[in-house]
């Protein structure tokens, strides 16, 4: 609805330190980090985050204009991010911490 670009899958991956999320262009499907999805995580960081990821239809990289697209449906997206990382990397470190049996 916010960037109306053909997003034709998403899936989940494993991705701990790289990315919290990532998008095909070509293909269409974005990729989110199972570290990135849990019932913890603050909703609006969550959408930034998949806003942050559509935003890349418009522009590839991290240009002053790519923040634009995404501050257009996430004015604080500043503090989004950084609350989206702060999650991010707690699941990772409570999973790099849990004892296998």
């Amino acid at each position: 609805e916010t960037f109306q670009q053909p997003l034709r899958a998403v899936k989940i991956g494993r991705a701990k330190y790289s990315h919290l999320a990532q998008i095909n262009i070509r293909t269409g499907v974005m990729t989110v980090s199972k570290y990135s999805l849990g019932a913890n995580i603050p909703a609006n960081a969550f959408r930034y985050l998949i806003l942050h990821e559509l935003a890349h239809f418009l522009e590839a990289n991290h240009s002053p204009r790519f923040w634009q697209h995404v501050a257009r449906f996430c004015p604080d997206y500043k503090q989004q991010r950084q609350l989206m990382q702060v999650y991010h990397q707690q699941q990772v470190t409570f999973a790099e911490n849990r004892v296998k049996p």
